[in-house]
């Protein structure tokens, strides 16, 4: 895993360990307990453990080592080796060593207790054969060879309590070279010396099975005793062939592959593009896991119609039950390296059962085990593994045990049948789950649907994805490309980030994939965060290629402006953890990253920033569902149900405007789940049922929102009208009923409809009563807001509330944003010595004709003041349309006194044009005020003529004229010509000074 190519350079450090550059150790170090392999020299093969010194200035394709340790080990200086990590390595017990010469003898018996305070800072891997350097100060040093590990392993990691088992020095003595002749076998150890190895004893060859062998061996067995001497030199460059030809391995992906067909467990496939120009399908060849397990395999060759990846991954298909085996996951790699020399003979096989079995039982399995044999055996040999699993019909199963123990695999033909060596053992094995059923996948998750616009984002992403990590084929180098895709909650991000990873993970690419859920890691420590998003990438980087999945980003790298508060420090610190691990593990370009943000402005600069260095390459927004998406989406969900029932869906898309991705499909399932709950056989869409869940729906999708559109069609006519507000009503039907009655002629209009209204009248006029009116008669989405709760006292607080407020507005438009006591949020900028208001009024410029367009979005203002609203915000294509709301006159107070009075029990000698004469200057709140007080004076007087309490009051003229008198009216004189005056000024009425002129050009002025 992790495989590299570098280059040796001598490094001053006086220990054993491996010095790595800084990208490679950060790759590295989450393994704690691992070793680097170093493989060399045609094959040659040491564990090191590695370590990072500052100011070793190394190079990203160079390692360090002391000269000493390089020299023991047989590495030179500009050594090219392949260095490969060793994930887990196990702990040894004891190590027993010999010194590399008298001197070094006598200088351990002198310092033992040096050696063993010292060792383990200088060495923590020991393997079989290695010498170790011990520096006993900056220029003594010790050389041991490792003669024996226990527990036997061929390498291991020593540890506090390992025993040191130092024998003794003793000198050899010198051995005459004796003659050798006949040579009948040849063994090529791994650990093999420059200097080939002495013939071994003469003996008559052993008669074994006719099998292929490499024409190496056959050279070597056909060479005369008599000319060894003479051509040391040929056998050298013998030795050298046969080390190459050892050293021939291949990295390749893991595909996974279930186990259904005839071939057996050790069988792997793969396609010829998918294999080096010399790779030989006739030879034998081990499969090296992550933790060196071996399994012997042979490789064949798929059909030319079976889809497989075709890139720059070289790929081979693999069954699960041999992952288990080699101890590798999905995707990750193993190594397949030629076997030169093979065995081919045996003393018996042992058949396994996995249950008793009865005598004749015993004699079918033996049959068609070895019926098996001749069959696989017609053209190549049969290679088993020791203890391996055989399938040797359709679900029948068995384990192979081969006899000696101490094979490890073996190579069979059809002698092996005539030669009686294969048994049924008395033995029980149980065998593990090899039959690569298919498990039903239960999942929750609804289908997706065909959505036109996330089809189209599905295909662009998929399209950038494949391209840049070389899925298919056209590049030959991974570039980076990161996905950032914004959208609302509910919108729809986790379904396209599905259906992404879905196209991906599937035949033919089989892109690996994992997911972070960063909601549900916030509030943990930044160090708990780093060391899973690490282990993450680490783990995207080994199966590579593969794409992460940051869900919900925006929880952990939050954007809080120039705060410097706890919060503010927690996402920063998690955004350079973000930022960091990104760029180091995309840098490759094998791993790309999606992540899902609800908008870009909650992102910390460090992840997000319009200039520098871009984090993510794509930005992708999420649209919003038109009337014909959603329509489509409530069809296809109901059709897939199964629930019966005729429904207009069109009516109900028209019902659900505004509502999300995740809005819908939360309707139709309380809709399913109703009809279901009603009718648990038929269910059966009803219209009740469908009104009573969209009211349900839209309670908690539209939170926050007066929503009166679930009622039936629009009327657009109030039935009564609002008495002295009837110009008002004019305007506000041209600006919210016009453009949705008359679609076709504002469809063609080359102009953007008026979408600002500010109404300014005295105060009790009716101008908020007026909104909640037109709003329940419209059945409008109406936003109300008080102009100070706006306002917080955090830095940047209040302006976040206005950005906030409008993207509410446009997530449930139409809709319309009614301001009420306008003044107050919006006053006339430089009069604030804080600069809140100020920046208020900025943001409400830039939402109102800014970038993002207000689109279905209505603004209307309420003010009593208008004059102290600042000028910018009225000039056009803002709020544009001026409507003033002035004092109801007698015949609007009249009918304001009828409208009022409809659910009273008034006399016959009640005279409302009395009432009218007396009520001047009184505004529609007034008015209610003296019907209210008149109804108490009523129950007052009724209460105490009768111990009886009355089901009704009768109001008599007197209890109006007495109310009359104990109400003041909220407007003197001096204050309703006070606001003409100002009305008649902000209107532009008044020409008559300069001071009207002053005042239009300050309201009109461009900011």
């Amino acid at each position: 895993m992790f495989r590299r190519t570098m280059t040796v350079v001598y490094k001053p450090l006086k220990t054993n360990h491996i010095v790595l550059p800084e990208n490679y150790l950060r790759i590295l170090s989450t393994y704690e307990n691992g070793c680097l392999s170093i493989t060399f020299n045609y094959g040659e093969t040491c564990h090191l453990p590695w370590a990072s010194f500052p100011g070793t200035n190394l190079h990203e394709t160079e390692v360090g080592l002391n000269a000493v340790t390089a020299a023991a080990i047989g590495l030179k200086e500009g050594t090219i080796v392949k260095c490969c990590l060793a994930m887990e390595t196990k702990a040894v017990e004891k190590v027993f060593v010999t010194p590399g010469s008298e001197t070094d003898w006598e200088m351990m018996q002198l310092s033992a207790s040096r050696i063993q305070s010292t060792m383990l800072d200088q060495t923590k891997i020991v393997q079989q054969g290695q010498k170790i350097v011990v520096w006993l100060n900056k220029t003594i040093s010790v050389m041991l060879k490792v003669d024996k590990i226990e527990p036997k392993m061929d390498f291991g990691r020593i540890k506090d309590d390992t025993e040191l088992i130092v024998a003794p020095f003793v000198k050899e003595k010198p051995r005459l070279a004796s003659k050798k002749s006949n040579r009948t076998s040849l063994h090529v150890p791994d650990e093999v010396e420059d200097n080939f190895p002495e013939i071994l004893s003469q003996r008559e060859p052993p008669k074994f099975s006719a099998l292929s062998k490499s024409s190496t061996i056959a050279n070597v067995s056909n060479l005369n005793s008599s000319s060894i001497e003479t051509k040391i030199s040929n056998f050298q460059d013998l030795h050298k062939e046969l080390l190459s030809a050892m050293s021939e391995s291949t990295d390749f992906r893991i595909i996974p592959r279930k186990w259904k067909d005839s071939h057996q467990i050790n069988d792997i496939f793969t396609t010829r593009s998918n294999l080096p120009a010399n790779f030989d399908l006739n030879r034998i060849y081990v499969a090296k896991g992550s933790e060196n397990q071996e399994v012997y395999v042979t490789v064949k060759l798929l059909s030319s119609d079976v889809v497989f990846p075709d890139n720059i991954y070289r790929s081979v298909e693999v069954y699960e039950p041999l992952l288990q085996n080699l101890g590798v996951k999905s995707f990750e790699r193993i190594e397949l390296k030629a076997k030169n020399t093979v065995l081919n003979f045996i003393e018996r096989i042992d058949l396994i059962p996995s249950r008793k079995l009865t005598f004749r039982e015993e004699k079918e399995m033996e049959h068609d085990f070895k019926n098996l044999i001749l069959e696989k055996t017609k053209i190549l040999p049969l290679v088993l593994n020791q203890e391996q699993v055989v399938k040797i019909r359709e679900n029948s199963y068995l384990t192979v045990k081969l006899i000696p123990e101490s094979f490890r695999y073996c190579l069979l033909d059809s002698d092996v049948v005539r030669e009686s060596k294969i048994f049924v053992s008395d033995e029980i094995k149980l065998l593990p789950e090899v039959k690569g059923e298919e498990k039903k996948e239960i999942s929750n998750k609804p289908p997706f649907i065909q959505v036109p616009a996330f089809v189209g984002i599905v295909r662009e992403c998929v399209k950038r994805l494949k391209r840049s990590l070389c899925l298919d084929g056209e590049l030959k180098k991974p570039q980076v490309d990161n996905i950032l895709i914004i959208g609302k909650r509910n919108s729809g991000k986790s379904r396209i980030c599905d259906e992404i990873l879905e196209e991906l993970s599937k035949s033919p690419h089989y892109c690996y994939f994992d997911i972070f859920f960063c909601s549900r890691n916030k509030g943990r420590k930044p160090e708990s965060i780093h060391r899973d998003l690490r282990q993450i990438f680490t783990s995207c980087l080994a199966q590579s290629p593969a794409i992460l999945l940051l869900d919900n980003l925006d929880f952990l790298t939050k954007n809080l402006g120039d705060q410097h508060t706890q919060d503010s420090e927690y996402y920063a610190k998690i955004s350079d953890i973000i930022q960091s691990l990104m760029l180091e593990f995309t840098a490759s370009g094998s791993v790309s990253v999606i992540a899902t943000v609800s908008s870009v402005k909650n992102l910390c600069s460090r992840i997000y920033t319009t200039r520098g260095r871009h984090l993510f390459q794509r930005l992708v927004k999420v649209p919003d569902l038109e009337k014909a998406d959603r329509q489509f989406i409530l069809t296809e969900m109901a059709s897939q149900s199964g629930v019966r029932g005729e429904v207009n869906w069109e009516k109900y898309a028209n019902l659900t405007e505004g509502y999300k991705f995740g809005d819908l499909m939360h309707f139709v399932e309380r809709v399913i789940f109703l009809s279901v709950k009603e009718d648990l056989k038929q269910p059966k869409f009803t219209e009740e049922i469908l009104r009573e869940s969209l009211k349900v729906t839209s309670d908690f999708c539209l939170q926050g929102i007066e929503s009166h559109a679930n009622s039936d069609d629009a009327t657009d006519e109030i039935s009564d009208s609002i008495p002295g507000l009837e110009k008002a009503l004019e305007v506000l039907e041209e600006v919210l009923l016009w453009p949705s009655k008359y679609v076709q002629i504002f469809a063609e209009s080359p102009l953007r409809n008026q979408a600002g209204v500010l109404l300014f009248g005295p105060p009790g006029v009716g101008k908020t009563f007026l909104m909640g009116e037109i709003a329940k008669a419209w059945h409008l989405r109406m936003i109300s807001v008080k102009g100070p709760e706006l306002l917080a006292k955090y830095i940047g607080q209040s302006e976040e509330n206005v950005r906030q407020l409008f993207d509410r507005a446009r997530s449930a438009r139409p809709c319309v944003l009614f301001f009420d006591e306008f003044d107050s949020l919006a006053p006339r900028r430089g009069h604030d010595s804080t600069g809140v208001t100020d920046r208020v009024v900025n943001q409400l410029l830039t939402e109102l004709d800014g970038v993002e367009s207000l689109q279905g979005v209505t603004v209307i203002g309420a003010t009593s003041r208008p004059e102290l609203l600042d000028p910018a915000l009225l000039r056009s294509g803002r709020i544009d349309r001026l409507v003033e709301c002035p004092l109801p006159d007698s015949d609007a107070r009249r009918e304001i006194f009828i409208k009022l009075s409809r659910s009273l029990c008034l006399s016959s000698d009640v005279s409302w044009q009395e009432m009218v004469e007396k009520t001047s200057n009184f505004t529609g709140a007034d008015i209610h005020s003296v019907l209210t007080s008149a109804t108490m004076i009523a129950v007052k007087e009724a209460l105490a003529s009768s111990e009886d309490i009355p089901d009704s009051v009768m109001i008599y003229q007197r209890h109006l004229l007495e109310a009359l008198v104990a109400t003041r009216p909220s407007l003197s004189g001096q204050d309703i010509a006070r606001y003409r005056k100002i009305y008649a000024k902000f209107t532009n009425k008044d020409r008559k000074g300069s001071t009207s002129r002053d005042f239009v050009a300050k309201r009109a002025t461009l900011a």
